[in-house]
C-alpha cells in the first residue's frame, strides 16, 4: 500500500476534479456541516484562497495514484496550541486506509504541529464516524448542539491511547506500508 497526502495547493485540475466529486457526492455531503453542492470554479476560487491561509491545512489521500478522500486541519491555534480536523472519504474506501490515515494526521498534529487540544464535529446522524472517533480517544466536550457531537482529545490523552492494543496494530500496520506528505 503506497497512501500519499498531498496538500490541495500542489493538486493539478484533475485532481480538483476528482476530490470535489468525491467531496460533493450524496454519501459525504449529507454528513458535512454545509450540504450544498460546491461547483468547480468556486472550489478553484477557495482552493486559490487556501495558499495564503496559514491556519488552514488541506491534504488529498491518494491510495498508489487514484484520490480516495481527503484530511484536513482547520482553525489552527498557535498561541493556545488548538486546532479541529476532519475527513472525508469514498464510500467503498480500504478500512485501513481511513484508518491509517487518521492515525498519521493526528500524530502528525501533535507533533509538528505541537498541538495541545486537538478538536473535531461529526453530523449526529452518523453514527459509525462517531464510534470510530471514540475508538481514537476522542470524547464529548459540549453537549448543546442538536445536530453535531463536538469532541476532543489532548495531546497526553493521545500519547496514552498509542500504547493501547488497538493503536498498536495501527502503528504495525503503518510501519509495513510507504506513505509521504506532499506540501509542495
Amino acid at each position: 500500500m503506497n497512501l500519499t497526502f498531498k496538500n490541495f495547493n500542489v493538486l493539478s485540475e484533475n485532481d480538483d476534479t476528482n476530490i470535489l466529486a468525491i467531496r460533493n457526492s450524496d454519501y459525504i455531503r449529507f454528513n458535512m456541516k454545509s450540504t450544498d453542492l460546491i461547483k468547480l470554479d468556486n472550489h478553484l476560487i477557495w482552493r486559490k484562497r487556501l495558499k495564503e491561509d496559514n491556519l488552514n491545512t488541506y491534504y488529498a489521500v491518494f491510495d498508489g495514484d487514484i484520490i480516495v478522500g481527503a484530511i484536513y486541519i482547520t482553525e489552527i491555534d498557535y498561541k493556545k496550541k488548538e486546532c479541529t480536523w476532519g475527513l472525508y472519504f469514498k464510500k467503498k474506501i480500504n478500512p485501513f486506509i481511513s484508518t491509517i490515515s487518521v492515525y498519521l494526521i493526528i500524530e502528525r498534529i501533535f507533533t509538528e504541529l505541537s498541538i495541545y487540544e486537538l478538536k473535531l464535529e461529526v453530523n449526529k446522524l452518523n453514527a459509525a464516524a462517531y464510534k470510530f472517533d471514540l475508538s481514537f480517544g476522542f470524547e464529548m466536550y459540549d453537549e448543546s448542539d442538536k445536530e453535531l457531537y463536538k469532541m476532543k482529545m489532548s495531546s497526553i490523552k493521545w500519547d496514552e491511547i498509542k500504547n493501547n492494543k488497538l493503536m498498536k496494530m495501527i502503528k504495525r500496520k503503518i510501519d509495513k506500508i510507504n506513505y509521504k506528505f506532499i506540501e509542495e
